[in-house]
C-alpha cells in the first residue's frame, strides 16, 4: 500500500496534500480545470459546488466513511477527473494520506480513475474513509479539521485524530452519480 506522511505539521497556513496515481499528480489535473484537454471540457471553478456529509455507519477500528459530492452548477456540460485534494490545517499530529483503490481495486466505489461527464444539475461523488491510526481510544485523542478540494472548491469536515499516531485519509475517485 501506498502512503504519504506529513509527519508532524508544524507550518502555519494550510497545507495541501495530493498523492499522485497511476495517471499523473491530482495537482496536475487539478490545473487543467476550465482548459480544454483532448476534446474534454474540464469544469471551472464556478461551475462546480462541492459538499462533505459523514456516513452515520463506523467500521471497525474507529474508522468512518465520508462522502464528497461535486454538483454542476452551470447550465453546460463539464467533465472532471481523479481524487479530491486533501488540505489539512496544521497540527501537531501526523496526517497520512492514502488511495482506497490499495485495498482492493475489484470495488467499484473506489476505482478505477475514470473522466465523469457532468450534464447541467448533476452530480458525481467520491468515497474516503478517515480513520484514526490509534483505533477508538479515547484518550489521546484530538480535533483537527480536514478540508477537501477539488476543482477550485473546498469542503470541510471536523475529524478527531490520535495525539502521537495521528490520522489516515484514504481517497477515492470521483464516479457518476
Amino acid at each position: 500500500m501506498s502512503r504519504v506522511s506529513l509527519g508532524l505539521v508544524l507550518i502555519t497556513g494550510m497545507v495541501m496534500i495530493a498523492a499522485a496515481s497511476a495517471s499523473g499528480s491530482f495537482l496536475q489535473r487539478t490545473e487543467l480545470a476550465g482548459r480544454r484537454s483532448g476534446g474534454i471540457d474540464y469544469c471551472q471553478p464556478a461551475q462546480a459546488q462541492l459538499a462533505v456529509k459523514r456516513i452515520q455507519n463506523a467500521f471497525t477500528g474507529g474508522a468512518y466513511p465520508v462522502t464528497l459530492k461535486l454538483r454542476n452548477v452551470s447550465r453546460s456540460e463539464c467533465s472532471i477527473e481523479g481524487h479530491p485534494l486533501v488540505v489539512v490545517t496544521p497540527r501537531r499530529v501526523p496526517v497520512f494520506v492514502g488511495d482506497l483503490a490499495d485495498f482492493d481495486r475489484n470495488i467499484p466505489y473506489i476505482g478505477p480513475e475514470r473522466v465523469v461527464h457532468l450534464q447541467p444539475g448533476r452530480s458525481a461523488f467520491a468515497y474516503v474513509v478517515i480513520r484514526p491510526r490509534c483505533g477508538i481510544v479515547k484518550n489521546g485523542m484530538v480535533s483537527s479539521t480536514a478540508t477537501f478540494a477539488f476543482y477550485g472548491r473546498t469542503a470541510s469536515l471536523s475529524v478527531q485524530a490520535c495525539r502521537r499516531e495521528g490520522v489516515e485519509v484514504d481517497t477515492g475517485p470521483f464516479l457518476p452519480s
